[in-house]
Formats: structure tokens, sequence, C-alpha cells
């Protein structure tokens, strides 16, 4: 795996760059039984100075929306891997962690962990000066978010 994440990142053009990237994370999402530490290095490289900004950005973004295809278990295991790596350049990133923040709080709902789910929606930024929302999705994540809770009261 570093030794494959080296030769990705030595290259130059920067659609190979990012095709070999690709090959790698598909490798490791497709891998069976899921290899939770392989996926580890491949964050941890793609949030390091190693990798152009808008390359990880892209492939951040195919990672989260692949995080889907792990089972329920490694895939939160990886995505709060991922959430803790990020959030040093969160503001890089928030996009990205945003679809991280939406598949966990799918799979915890999916799961009646309400409290959890709710949670994990909390912690998108609503306000923030990159992401541009509407006030119909401000308001539609809150109400998402009221509900959460309010099925963890009804339980």
């Amino acid at each position: 795996m570093d030794s494959a994440l080296a030769s990705a990142a030595a290259i130059a053009d920067q659609r190979q760059k990012i095709e070999q990237y690709r090959h790698i994370l598909a490798s490791v999402i497709s891998s069976s039984p899921p290899d939770i530490p392989q996926a580890k290095r491949f964050l941890n490289h793609m949030v390091s100075d190693e990798v152009p900004l808008v390359v990880s950005r892209q492939l951040l973004q195919t990672f989260a929306q692949e995080l889907g295809k792990l089972e329920p278990d490694s895939q939160k295991e990886v995505a709060h891997y991922a959430l803790t790596q990020i959030q040093p350049r969160v503001v890089s990133f928030e996009e990205q962690v945003v679809v991280i923040r939406e598949k966990l709080a799918e799979l915890y709902e999916s799961e009646q962990q309400w409290s959890r789910a709710a949670q994990m929606l909390s912690g998108i930024d609503l306000d923030s000066g990159i992401r541009m929302l509407d006030d119909t999705n401000k308001l539609s994540k809150c109400v998402q978010i009221a509900r959460l809770y309010l099925e963890v009261s009804a339980v």
C-alpha cells in the first residue's frame, strides 16, 4: 500500500495521479473482508501535505461516497477515523465531511441509534461561508435533527 501511494504521489500528470489513486481506493473499498488498516493508510495519505488539495478533495469525495459499500461496523470505524483525520483541515474538506456525516447518520438511523444519528447531523456546519445552503435546506436539516432527538425521548 505504501509503495502504491508513493508511486501515485510521484506522478506528475494530475489526471493520471487521480486515476492511480482511484484505482488504489477501489482496491481498498472492494477488499473482502474490508482492510481497515489499508483504508486508514489511504486516509492518512490523502490528508497529508504530499497530496495536492485539489486531488485530495476529489479522492476524499469519492471515498465518502463509497463508504456505503463497507459493512456497517467497518463503515463506522473508517468514517469516524476519517472525521478525526480531516478535523485539523476541516475548512478544506467541508463537502467531504458533510457526505461522511450524512452517511453515518443514515447508518445510525437504520440501526435506530437516534441520538448518534442526530449528533452526526448536528456536526454539519449549516452556516459555512464555503457551502451555500438556502434557508429551506437549513430548515430541513434542523427538522431532521430535531426529529431524531424526539425519537430518543419517545423510546
